[in-house]
C-alpha cells in the first residue's frame, strides 16, 4: 500500500503510461513532490516562474525546435526544482538516456540530485522504474540483478552530477541526452568547460539543454551568450525570471514609510514594461535587500 502522503490515484494506468513520456507538466504535477522551506513533503504545484520554464519547453515542442533554454534568475524563484524535475521526467520514463547536472561546486551538485531520489521514493509503485544505483554521484534506472538483467534491463538511464571546476567532466566522455548547468555565472572557466559539455549533447528532439545563473556582473560567457540569444543570434531561448515572481519578496511597512523618487520611477518602469503593479511591501523589500 501506499504511505498517507502519496495520494491515491483512481484511474487507468494504460492512458498514464501512455501520456507521462511526452507531457513534462503531467507528470510533474502528479507525480512528483518536493520538499518545502517549511520541512514538509508536498506536491509538485508549479510556482510562477516553473510553470514559464514549462510553458516554453512546450512551446518549442509544439513548433519541434531544439530545447535550448538560457535562464537569468533571481534567487529562490524555485528554478533548480524544476530543472531537476525536468530532467528526472525523461531519465524515469525515457529509456537509455543520458542527464548531467553540472554546478559550482560539489555541495550544489549533490543538493539538486538529491532532489531526484526524493522524486523516486514518492512515485506511486506502478511508475518507479528499476533501479540498480542511488548515491551523491549518481542514478542509475536499470536490473539491480546481474542475472535478470538481460532479460528485463530496466531503462538503462542515469543521471549524474559534476562540478564545472573539474575539467576532466563526464560530458567530455559519453553521450548526454539532458544537461542542467547551474550557477554558470560562479563556473571558473565557462567557456572551456561549456565547449566540452556542449559538444556531447546531440540535436535531437529529445535533447534536452538548460543553462542557467543568478546574475554576476555585466561580462563573461553566460553574459555574452544570454545577450546574443536576446538577439536571436544562437539556438538559446532566454528567459528572463524577476524578482517580483517570488511571493516571498515582501516585508511588512514601518509607519513611516514612503517611496523615493527613485522607487516611484521604479514602479512606473515595471508596470509600464511587464503590466504589473508592484506593491508598498514588495518596494520595502528590494530597498531592504539594496541597503543590507
Amino acid at each position: 500500500k501506499r504511505s498517507s502522503i502519496k495520494a491515491e490515484i483512481d484511474v487507468d494506468y494504460a492512458e498514464i503510461l501512455s501520456k507521462i513520456q511526452y507531457d513534462t507538466r503531467f507528470y510533474i504535477e502528479n507525480f512528483l513532490y518536493v520538499k518545502t522551506k517549511t520541512q514538509e513533503i508536498l506536491p509538485f504545484k508549479l510556482r510562477r516562474a516553473q510553470d514559464y520554464i514549462v510553458s516554453a519547453i512546450e512551446k518549442l515542442r509544439a513548433e519541434e525546435k531544439l530545447i535550448r533554454l538560457i535562464i537569468l534568475k533571481c534567487r529562490q524563484a524555485g528554478s533548480s526544482s524544476i530543472c531537476g524535475g525536468i530532467l528526472f521526467h525523461s531519465t524515469a520514463t525515457t529509456p537509455f538516456t543520458n542527464s548531467l547536472i553540472v554546478s559550482d561546486d560539489t555541495e550544489s551538485s549533490s543538493y539538486l540530485l538529491s532532489m531526484s531520489d526524493a522524486f523516486y521514493d514518492y512515485l506511486p509503485e506502478f511508475l518507479q522504474p528499476l533501479k540498480r544505483i542511488s548515491n551523491a554521484k549518481e542514478l542509475v534506472f536499470e536490473n539491480h540483478n546481474a542475472r535478470e538483467r538481460l532479460k528485463k534491463p530496466g531503462l538503462r538511464s542515469s543521471m549524474k552530477i559534476d562540478t564545472a571546476n573539474n575539467l576532466e567532466s563526464p560530458g567530455r566522455s559519453f553521450t548526454v541526452h539532458c544537461l542542467h548547468c547551474s550557477e554558470v555565472t560562479r563556473w571558473k572557466k565557462p567557456d572551456e568547460t561549456m565547449l566540452g559539455l556542449l559538444q556531447s549533447v546531440p540535436d535531437t528532439p529529445t535533447s534536452i539543454v538548460i543553462i542557467e545563473s543568478t546574475a554576476r556582473g555585466a561580462s563573461g560567457w553566460f553574459y555574452d551568450t544570454y545577450k546574443k540569444a536576446e538577439k536571436e543570434e544562437n539556438s538559446y531561448t532566454p528567459l528572463f525570471i524577476p524578482w517580483f515572481w517570488v511571493p516571498e519578496y515582501k516585508m511588512r511597512l514601518l509607519p513611516d514609510f514612503k517611496l523615493s523618487d527613485e522607487e516611484l520611477e521604479y514602479r512606473d518602469f515595471i508596470e509600464r514594461v511587464w503590466g504589473e503593479t508592484l506593491t508598498d511591501e514588495q518596494i520595502y523589500w528590494r530597498r531592504y535587500i539594496i541597503v543590507d
